[in-house]
Protein backbone atom coordinates (compact mmCIF):
# COMPACT_ATOMS: atom_id res chain seq x y z
CA UNK A 1 0.00 0.00 0.00
CA UNK A 2 1.52 3.30 -1.04
CA UNK A 3 1.75 6.00 1.60
CA UNK A 4 -0.13 9.27 1.48
CA UNK A 5 2.05 11.59 3.57
CA UNK A 6 5.34 13.02 2.31
CA UNK A 7 7.18 10.83 4.79
CA UNK A 8 5.34 7.66 3.76
CA UNK A 9 5.72 8.46 0.08
CA UNK A 10 9.46 8.83 0.60
CA UNK A 11 9.60 5.28 1.94
CA UNK A 12 7.57 4.04 -1.01
CA UNK A 13 10.12 5.34 -3.50
CA UNK A 14 12.95 3.45 -1.82
CA UNK A 15 11.12 0.21 -2.54
CA UNK A 16 12.54 -1.47 -5.63
CA UNK A 17 10.72 -2.97 -8.60
CA UNK A 18 7.79 -0.57 -8.54
CA UNK A 19 5.29 -1.27 -11.25
CA UNK A 20 4.49 1.51 -13.71
CA UNK A 21 1.13 2.05 -12.04
CA UNK A 22 2.70 2.23 -8.55
CA UNK A 23 5.37 4.63 -9.71
CA UNK A 24 2.95 7.00 -11.44
CA UNK A 25 0.50 6.92 -8.53
CA UNK A 26 3.27 7.61 -6.01
CA UNK A 27 4.58 10.52 -8.05
CA UNK A 28 1.05 11.93 -8.30
CA UNK A 29 0.71 11.75 -4.52
CA UNK A 30 4.01 13.59 -4.13
CA UNK A 31 2.69 16.57 -6.06
CA UNK A 32 -0.67 16.55 -4.28
CA UNK A 33 0.90 16.29 -0.81
CA UNK A 34 3.40 19.03 -1.61
CA UNK A 35 0.66 21.35 -2.83
CA UNK A 36 -1.43 20.79 0.30
CA UNK A 37 1.44 21.02 2.77
CA UNK A 38 3.34 24.04 4.06
CA UNK A 39 6.69 22.68 2.92
CA UNK A 40 8.55 25.45 1.13
CA UNK A 41 10.76 23.30 -1.04
CA UNK A 42 10.68 19.79 -2.41
CA UNK A 43 13.57 18.17 -4.22
CA UNK A 44 13.05 14.90 -6.01
CA UNK A 45 16.24 13.06 -6.79
CA UNK A 46 16.94 9.65 -8.22
CA UNK A 47 20.05 7.53 -8.12
CA UNK A 48 20.21 4.50 -10.32
CA UNK A 49 21.21 2.97 -13.60
CA UNK A 50 20.10 4.80 -16.70
CA UNK A 51 21.46 2.24 -19.14
CA UNK A 52 18.81 1.18 -21.59
CA UNK A 53 16.30 3.74 -20.35
CA UNK A 54 15.82 5.23 -23.80
CA UNK A 55 14.56 1.99 -25.27
CA UNK A 56 12.58 0.67 -22.32
CA UNK A 57 11.49 3.98 -20.82
CA UNK A 58 9.02 3.27 -18.02
CA UNK A 59 10.13 -0.29 -17.35
CA UNK A 60 13.72 0.56 -16.45
CA UNK A 61 12.74 3.83 -14.86
CA UNK A 62 10.64 1.86 -12.41
CA UNK A 63 12.84 -1.18 -11.85
CA UNK A 64 16.49 -0.09 -12.10
CA UNK A 65 16.42 2.50 -9.33
CA UNK A 66 18.82 1.75 -6.51
CA UNK A 67 17.27 4.55 -4.47
CA UNK A 68 14.71 7.28 -4.95
CA UNK A 69 14.59 9.75 -2.14
CA UNK A 70 12.24 12.65 -1.59
CA UNK A 71 13.90 15.37 0.39
CA UNK A 72 11.46 17.77 1.99
CA UNK A 73 14.52 19.71 3.08
CA UNK A 74 16.30 21.06 -0.02
CA UNK A 75 18.96 22.61 2.17
CA UNK A 76 19.72 22.78 5.88
CA UNK A 77 16.44 22.93 7.75
CA UNK A 78 15.47 26.04 9.64
CA UNK A 79 12.10 25.33 11.22
CA UNK A 80 9.70 22.44 11.63
CA UNK A 81 5.94 22.64 11.33
CA UNK A 82 2.97 20.28 11.43
CA UNK A 83 0.85 20.11 8.28
CA UNK A 84 -2.49 18.51 7.61
CA UNK A 85 -3.10 16.66 4.34
CA UNK A 86 -6.81 17.14 3.73
CA UNK A 87 -7.09 14.27 1.26
CA UNK A 88 -6.44 11.64 3.91
CA UNK A 89 -6.98 13.61 7.14
CA UNK A 90 -3.48 12.67 8.30
CA UNK A 91 -1.23 15.01 10.22
CA UNK A 92 2.42 14.82 9.20
CA UNK A 93 5.61 16.61 10.15
CA UNK A 94 7.46 18.44 7.40
CA UNK A 95 10.53 20.63 7.26
CA UNK A 96 10.62 24.18 6.07
CA UNK A 97 13.75 25.26 4.30
CA UNK A 98 15.84 28.22 3.45
CA UNK A 99 14.84 28.62 -0.18
CA UNK A 100 17.70 30.86 -1.19
CA UNK A 101 20.28 28.32 -0.10
CA UNK A 102 19.09 25.93 -2.78
CA UNK A 103 17.86 28.11 -5.63
CA UNK A 104 19.62 31.02 -7.28
CA UNK A 105 18.26 34.56 -7.41
CA UNK A 106 17.63 34.11 -11.13
CA UNK A 107 15.34 31.19 -10.40
CA UNK A 108 13.02 33.67 -8.70
CA UNK A 109 13.49 36.60 -11.07
CA UNK A 110 10.31 37.14 -13.08
CA UNK A 111 11.05 40.70 -14.15
CA UNK A 112 11.40 41.74 -17.78
CA UNK A 113 11.19 44.90 -19.88
CA UNK A 114 8.61 44.29 -22.57
CA UNK A 115 9.57 47.47 -24.41
CA UNK A 116 13.03 46.09 -25.17
CA UNK A 117 12.17 42.39 -25.40
CA UNK A 118 11.82 40.52 -28.66
CA UNK A 119 8.25 39.53 -29.52
CA UNK A 120 6.78 36.29 -30.83
CA UNK A 121 3.12 36.65 -31.79
CA UNK A 122 1.60 33.27 -32.59
CA UNK A 123 -0.98 33.22 -35.35
CA UNK A 124 -2.47 29.97 -36.62
CA UNK A 125 0.16 27.88 -38.39
CA UNK A 126 2.84 30.58 -38.24
CA UNK A 127 4.05 33.52 -36.15
CA UNK A 128 5.11 37.13 -36.44
CA UNK A 129 8.42 38.01 -34.80
CA UNK A 130 10.20 41.24 -34.03
CA UNK A 131 13.43 42.15 -32.27
CA UNK A 132 16.87 40.60 -32.14
CA UNK A 133 17.77 36.95 -31.85
CA UNK A 134 14.64 35.39 -33.31
CA UNK A 135 13.62 34.32 -36.82
CA UNK A 136 10.66 32.50 -38.30
CA UNK A 137 10.58 30.08 -41.24
CA UNK A 138 7.13 28.77 -42.11
CA UNK A 139 5.96 27.09 -38.87
CA UNK A 140 9.28 27.10 -37.00
CA UNK A 141 10.40 29.95 -34.75
CA UNK A 142 14.09 29.81 -33.86
CA UNK A 143 15.79 31.69 -31.02
CA UNK A 144 19.57 31.94 -31.37
CA UNK A 145 20.69 34.62 -28.90
CA UNK A 146 20.48 35.33 -25.20
CA UNK A 147 17.75 37.78 -24.28
CA UNK A 148 14.08 38.03 -23.40
CA UNK A 149 11.33 36.79 -25.70
CA UNK A 150 7.66 37.51 -25.02
CA UNK A 151 5.35 34.89 -26.50
CA UNK A 152 1.62 35.51 -27.02
CA UNK A 153 -1.25 34.43 -29.25
CA UNK A 154 -2.51 31.06 -30.39
CA UNK A 155 -1.00 28.56 -32.80
CA UNK A 156 -1.54 25.09 -34.20
CA UNK A 157 1.51 23.40 -35.72
CA UNK A 158 4.11 25.98 -34.68
CA UNK A 159 7.25 24.97 -32.79
CA UNK A 160 9.54 27.34 -30.93
CA UNK A 161 13.15 26.13 -30.94
CA UNK A 162 15.92 27.48 -28.71
CA UNK A 163 19.27 26.97 -30.44
CA UNK A 164 21.51 29.48 -28.70
CA UNK A 165 25.14 29.46 -27.61
CA UNK A 166 25.93 27.18 -24.69
CA UNK A 167 26.69 30.20 -22.52
CA UNK A 168 23.46 32.04 -23.37
CA UNK A 169 20.70 32.70 -20.85
CA UNK A 170 17.39 32.67 -22.70
CA UNK A 171 14.36 34.15 -20.97
CA UNK A 172 11.01 33.09 -22.41
CA UNK A 173 7.88 34.86 -21.19
CA UNK A 174 4.54 33.19 -21.84
CA UNK A 175 1.93 35.93 -21.93
CA UNK A 176 -1.34 34.32 -22.88
CA UNK A 177 0.16 31.78 -25.29
CA UNK A 178 -1.60 28.66 -26.51
CA UNK A 179 0.46 26.22 -28.57
CA UNK A 180 -0.40 22.80 -29.99
CA UNK A 181 2.08 20.96 -32.17
CA UNK A 182 2.83 17.50 -33.48
CA UNK A 183 6.18 17.42 -31.65
CA UNK A 184 7.13 19.48 -28.58
CA UNK A 185 5.56 22.93 -28.68
CA UNK A 186 8.75 24.41 -27.20
CA UNK A 187 12.05 22.59 -27.66
CA UNK A 188 15.29 24.02 -26.21
CA UNK A 189 18.26 22.04 -27.53
CA UNK A 190 21.10 24.49 -26.90
CA UNK A 191 21.62 27.31 -24.36
CA UNK A 192 23.29 27.90 -21.05
CA UNK A 193 20.02 28.09 -19.10
CA UNK A 194 16.42 28.58 -20.14
CA UNK A 195 14.16 30.60 -17.85
CA UNK A 196 10.45 30.43 -18.58
CA UNK A 197 8.22 32.98 -16.86
CA UNK A 198 4.44 32.70 -16.68
CA UNK A 199 3.24 36.30 -16.87
CA UNK A 200 1.00 37.28 -13.98
CA UNK A 201 -2.71 36.97 -14.69
CA UNK A 202 -2.27 34.92 -17.86
CA UNK A 203 -3.24 31.37 -18.79
CA UNK A 204 -0.92 29.51 -21.12
CA UNK A 205 -1.21 26.08 -22.75
CA UNK A 206 1.32 23.74 -24.37
CA UNK A 207 0.60 20.43 -26.06
CA UNK A 208 2.31 17.91 -28.29
CA UNK A 209 0.53 15.00 -30.00
CA UNK A 210 0.34 11.24 -29.75
CA UNK A 211 2.30 11.12 -33.02
CA UNK A 212 5.28 13.06 -31.63
CA UNK A 213 8.19 11.55 -33.57
CA UNK A 214 11.06 13.03 -31.54
CA UNK A 215 12.08 10.28 -29.12
CA UNK A 216 14.39 12.58 -27.15
CA UNK A 217 11.91 15.44 -26.90
CA UNK A 218 8.88 13.31 -26.06
CA UNK A 219 7.08 16.04 -24.15
CA UNK A 220 4.95 19.12 -24.69
CA UNK A 221 7.76 21.25 -23.22
CA UNK A 222 11.31 19.98 -23.68
CA UNK A 223 14.70 21.34 -22.64
CA UNK A 224 18.05 19.68 -23.18
CA UNK A 225 19.59 22.26 -20.84
CA UNK A 226 18.86 23.58 -17.34
CA UNK A 227 15.27 24.78 -17.15
CA UNK A 228 13.64 27.09 -14.59
CA UNK A 229 9.92 27.88 -14.63
CA UNK A 230 8.61 30.75 -12.52
CA UNK A 231 5.98 33.50 -12.46
CA UNK A 232 2.42 33.98 -11.25
CA UNK A 233 0.52 32.81 -14.30
CA UNK A 234 -1.05 29.46 -15.13
CA UNK A 235 0.43 26.76 -17.36
CA UNK A 236 -1.68 23.96 -18.79
CA UNK A 237 0.38 21.11 -20.24
CA UNK A 238 -0.89 18.13 -22.20
CA UNK A 239 1.78 15.49 -22.85
CA UNK A 240 -0.05 13.30 -25.34
CA UNK A 241 2.96 11.25 -26.45
CA UNK A 242 4.77 10.60 -23.18
CA UNK A 243 5.84 13.36 -20.73
CA UNK A 244 4.43 16.74 -19.84
CA UNK A 245 7.57 18.75 -19.07
CA UNK A 246 10.95 17.14 -19.68
CA UNK A 247 14.43 18.51 -18.96
CA UNK A 248 17.66 16.66 -19.69
CA UNK A 249 19.40 18.76 -17.03
CA UNK A 250 17.96 20.24 -13.84
CA UNK A 251 14.35 21.36 -13.59
CA UNK A 252 13.49 24.09 -11.08
CA UNK A 253 9.95 25.36 -10.53
CA UNK A 254 9.63 28.37 -8.24
CA UNK A 255 6.20 29.75 -9.06
CA UNK A 256 3.06 29.43 -11.13
CA UNK A 257 -0.08 27.30 -11.23
CA UNK A 258 0.13 24.04 -13.19
CA UNK A 259 -2.40 21.69 -14.70
CA UNK A 260 -0.42 18.85 -16.25
CA UNK A 261 -1.80 15.83 -18.05
CA UNK A 262 0.66 13.26 -19.36
CA UNK A 263 0.71 9.69 -20.60
CA UNK A 264 3.83 9.05 -18.52
CA UNK A 265 5.56 11.55 -16.20
CA UNK A 266 4.09 15.03 -15.68
CA UNK A 267 7.58 16.30 -14.75
CA UNK A 268 10.71 14.52 -15.97
CA UNK A 269 14.37 15.36 -15.37
CA UNK A 270 16.91 13.05 -16.99
CA UNK A 271 19.57 14.47 -14.65
CA UNK A 272 17.49 12.99 -11.85
CA UNK A 273 16.84 16.30 -10.13
CA UNK A 274 13.46 18.03 -10.04
CA UNK A 275 13.05 20.82 -7.51
CA UNK A 276 9.93 22.72 -6.62
CA UNK A 277 9.44 25.60 -4.24
CA UNK A 278 6.24 27.03 -2.90
CA UNK A 279 5.75 30.55 -4.34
Amino acid sequence: MLGTSLEDISKSFIKRNLTETEFKETFRKVLVSFQESSVDCLAISYEGEEKGMKSKKWTLLATSLTAMVLMAACAQSTTTSNTNATTNSATTTATKTNQLSYFTEKDYDTSYDESTASKIELSGSSANVSGDGVTVSESTVTITNSGTYVISGQSDGVQIKVEADKSADVHLVLKGATMTNTNAAISATSAGHVYLTLAEGTTNSLSDSSSNSDEKADAALFSKVDLTINGKGTLNVDGKKNNGIKANDTLHITGGTYNITAVAMPLMSMMNSTSLVRP
